[in-house]
């Protein structure tokens, strides 16, 4: 899914500053970022419709890191 984002100067910066540092691109970081504040469980939602695997723990698999971004067309 793609999403637009807008940040103010200020939090632009610092989030730039902070992918940087974690040597990821500005999307890899907030992709990052949204992930770890919402976590990488399945639903709630979801596992009650799988109903006879009631006694399985299902988990999301790790997901590979977004690296150097996605490509983007200067307009």
């Amino acid at each position: 899914m793609q999403v637009s984002l807008y940040l103010n100067d200020n939090l632009a910066k610092r989030v730039s500053r902070a992918a940087k540092e974690r040597g990821v691109s500005v999307s890899g970081y907030i992709s990052e970022s949204v992930e770890a504040r919402l976590g990488s469980e399945y639903s709630p939602e979801f596992i009650a419709t799988l109903g006879s695997l009631k006694d399985v723990d299902i988990k999301r698999p790790e997901q590979p890191k977004l690296e150097g971004g996605a490509k983007r067309e200067k307009l």
